[in-house]
């Protein structure tokens, strides 16, 4: 995806995006944060994982918190146990002062709690770098996929 490119003012500009992203994961009180530690045809996808709180205050918020998604992506809904499911992606469009510019794709994925424990909605984000012109490429496609896939698994279970 990403090709050597020697200078130093660029390799500067990703490590100040990737600072940028842990301070603003820090700020939304992330419980974790998961990256690749194993290459993929020789080399790491730049991509993480992370799970944080919804940023709403409370189950009250949730209905308000929609309509303000809906206004701005297009939010796919689904329910299990009749809790619902919600997800939506969100394209980030930014450029380095060097020669070649960066994108993120952010795939979002809300899960209401159950209403009698008093949680609060988690969210699941995953980000990948998308360099330009690789927006629709089949790689995006199948790393898109494996993040659903992966928050197809969250299940809410009861604290013992």
């Amino acid at each position: 995806m990403f090709q050597p490119r020697g200078q130093a003012k660029d390799y500067m500009y990703y490590r100040a995006l990737t600072h940028r992203l842990f301070v603003d994961m820090k700020k939304r009180r992330a419980s974790s944060i998961h990256l690749p530690i194993k290459p993929v045809e020789g080399t790491f996808l730049p991509a993480s994982m992370v799970v944080l709180p919804a940023p709403i205050s409370g189950a009250h918020q949730l209905d308000d918190f929609r309509n303000r998604l809906t206004k701005r992506f297009e939010l796919e809904e689904s329910s299990e146990n009749g809790l619902a499911i919600w997800r939506w992606e969100e394209q980030q469009s930014t450029s380095s002062e060097g020669d070649f510019g960066v994108g993120a794709l952010t795939i979002h994925h809300l899960f209401e709690a159950p209403k009698a424990t008093g949680r609060a909605p988690l969210m699941l984000s995953a980000t990948l770098l998308v360099p330009p012109g690789e927006e629709k490429s089949e790689l995006i496609g199948i790393v898109s996929e494996l993040f659903d896939a992966i928050a197809g698994t969250f299940r809410w279970v009861q604290r013992s």
